[in-house]
């Protein structure tokens, strides 16, 4: 635990390692410096970061199962970025500042089961954006400033329970994209369309 210390990088962390609230800006973990365990989480709330390079998550942290990113300075993030991360089940990456996504973010995270991208300045999703996601049963896209989701980019969930589109007033092509959701419990939506909350039973 070493929140609220002012740290400004990471270069090391255990199996359990929160280090919310600080001034981080740079991941730059080392094979020594890393405590290998299995569940291992890690928790950067309420830093400063702005990228997330495709050298942040290197091999030795492919044992990470939940990430938090939330509430920091996100506005880029690289191809390829957590493509060693194939055990990652939980990734938080709202409220930061990304306004766009390219198709090969996510390649790697084949057993994540929730993502969530609220509160940030996306604008459009790439139809192969979630190409990558096939065992995801919760997304969470709200609160951001979605124009135009690709024809089809949210067909690749085989196991999707809950998707979360609401407060995206500029949404244009929901209907195209809300078809063979037979496992969905839980949309929810722009006003625009037929209701704020739609459950589909």
């Amino acid at each position: 635990e070493l929140s609220f210390n002012r740290l400004n990088e990471l270069k090391y962390i255990s199996s359990h390692a929160k280090f919310d609230n600080n001034l981080i800006t740079e991941i730059n973990i080392t094979e020594k410096s890393f405590d290998h365990k299995e569940d291992c989480y890690l928790s950067l709330i309420y830093n400063r970061i702005q990228i997330i390079r495709n050298t942040t998550f290197p091999i030795y942290l492919k044992m990470l199962k939940d990430i938090y990113m939330n509430k920091n300075l996100i506005e880029y993030i690289d191809s390829f970025s957590f493509r060693y991360l194939s055990n990652l089940i939980f990734l938080n990456l709202a409220e930061n500042k990304l306004d766009s996504l390219e198709n090969e973010v996510f390649y790697g995270l084949y057993n994540l089961k929730f993502l969530n991208l609220s509160m940030n300045n996306i604008e459009l999703i790439q139809k192969n954006l979630f190409k990558y996601l096939v065992d995801l049963e919760i997304i969470d896209v709200s609160k951001n400033f979605i124009k135009n989701i690709g024809v089809n980019a949210l067909s690749y969930f085989n196991l999707i329970r809950e998707i979360y589109l609401d407060n995206n007033p500029k949404l244009s092509n929901l209907n195209s994209n809300l078809t063979n959701f037979s496992l969905i419990k839980t949309i929810t939506i722009p006003k625009m369309y037929f209701s704020n909350s739609l459950n589909l039973d």
